[in-house]
Formats: C-alpha cells, structure tokens, sequence
C-alpha cells in the first residue's frame, strides 16, 4: 500500500461496510477523513496495545517507514504524523475552485493530567489545540464551549453540535473535527431552470 491515502480509502471502505449494516435503506454522508484526523491525533498518544489496535484499525500498519525502532518525542510513529500533516496542508491549501478547512480541537476532563509532550505534538502535527473542561461539574458549560467552537469553524452552517446530557461524569476526552468545504459546480444549474418540488427518499 505504502501511501496514507491509500490507508484511508481503506478505512473508508471498513467504515462503510458498518455502517451500512445499520442503516440498509437510508442515505450515507460521512467524511473518512475527518474520522481518520480525529483518531490520528488519539493513536499519537498511543502506546504498547493500543498503539498497536489503532494501527491495524487505520491501515497505518501498512505505510511504509511505520516501524523501525527510531523513537521521537513524538513516538516511533512520527512519519505517518508527517504524512498527514502534509496531506491536510495539500488539501486545504487556497485554490480557486474550491475552499476546504479542517479544523481539529480536543476537550479533556480538567482532573486528567495531560503529559505535556503529547500537547506540543498534537499543535505541531495537527494543529490542534487541547482546552481543559469540567466535565464532570458544569458539563452544560462545556457543551456550550465545543458547540460555539463547532459553529464558528462551520461558518455558522453546525449549530447545537453535542445536545445537552451527552457528556457527563464518564466523559475523559472529547475530540471534535469540523469540516467546512465550499465548491463551485463545474456545470453549475441554472437557477431559472429549478423549481420546488416536496421531496422525499425512496428505498
């Protein structure tokens, strides 16, 4: 395989495959991408059998330069952080016909310790920034927080993104990946040539 593209389009495939054992008749919309950025930035801060899960999971274990026994501050993993570093500079670097931003941000429970070395990894691989939150005392509050920071990096368009009562006393880490793309139509529709009709999905 060799290439983090290739692994994920075959997380993609595996994603896929669940997911339409639980919704057979309905219309699937899902960024892999997203899923796979988000997860990333939990197996950089890995280790022994979890690390390992995660690689076979994400097809990480299949790119090449994953193993060998060269160990960063940032794990042995550092090259496959590089790559989608790369990626995600590439697919959302300004173009003309298209705009495309991905932002990553992590929410840990305020009574966990966060090593410092996976906060400074975590900024400069991915960008992404780590806040501590009470989830355990005013999970309404941190709600609050992860749906405004949802909303502002949608451009308004994800409101009221975790409902009230999702995060609670259990709740350790919460990951949030937003995705915000806007294309413009190769052959665009022609605006005098559409009307409203009711719509409705078939099986």
């Amino acid at each position: 395989m060799g290439s983090i593209s290739a692994a994920n389009a075959e997380f993609c495939f595996d994603v896929f495959k669940e997911l339409k054992v639980h919704h057979a008749n309905d219309n699937i919309f899902y960024s892999p991408l997203s899923i796979v950025a988000a997860l990333a930035m939990v197996y950089l801060g890995a280790r022994g059998n979890t690390e390992y899960q995660m690689e076979k999971v994400l097809h990480f274990d299949k790119i090449a330069g994953l193993g060998g026994t060269i160990q960063t501050k940032c794990g042995k993993s550092m090259n496959i952080h590089l790559l989608f570093k790369e990626l995600l500079s590439d697919m959302t670097a300004p173009k003309a016909n298209y705009s495309l931003h991905i932002a990553n941000r992590l929410y840990a429970e305020k009574t966990c310790p966060v090593l410092p070395i996976y906060l400074k990894c975590v900024k400069k691989l991915y960008r992404a920034g780590l806040e501590m939150v009470n989830f355990k005392s005013a999970s309404d509050q941190a709600i609050q927080l992860i749906n405004s920071w949802v909303e502002n990096h949608t451009n308004g368009q994800i409101q009221d993104f975790l409902e009230p009562g999702s995060v609670g006393l259990d709740t350790m880490l919460v990951l949030v990946n937003a995705i915000y793309f806007k294309g413009i139509w190769k052959t665009a529709f022609k605006e005098e040539d559409t009307r409203e009709l009711p719509f409705s999905v078939t099986k």
